[in-house]
């Protein structure tokens, strides 16, 4: 995934800091990933990953990610059934949660492309 390094000016003017300069010096430049998925896609992630430890986390969102050819779309969800969903390892109340925010976001009534 690419990789952005995020508020440039701001590191130079700290940089010349006297307090805050040494720390921009040794921690450099800030990077994260970016991506251009959908937002929806996050936000179905972190329903997942809702009480669940991070290894457990992982392979119930990749089976989710999987049952739906890795195309993580509020229309895709909504096509899926929901024992499909339940194989993939989400609960019925995830998987209902998933569904309803697909079916508001396709409807408009959750309203997410601004969210980046």
């Amino acid at each position: 995934m690419e990789q952005v390094t995020l508020w440039t000016r701001g590191r130079r003017k700290l940089g010349k800091d006297p307090h805050f300069g040494p720390w921009v010096s040794e921690i450099g430049s800030i990077r994260v990933p970016h991506s251009t998925d959908e937002p929806f896609v996050y936000l179905a992630r972190a329903i997942i990953y809702q009480q669940l430890a991070g290894a457990a986390a992982r392979t119930i969102h990749g089976r989710f990610v999987e049952a739906l050819k890795r195309e993580v779309t509020p229309a895709k969800t909504l096509r899926v059934r929901e024992s499909t969903l339940r194989k993939a390892g989400l609960s019925t109340a995830k998987a209902a949660a998933v569904r309803d925010l697909a079916d508001k976001v396709k409807s408009g009534e959750v309203v997410v492309h601004d969210l980046e």
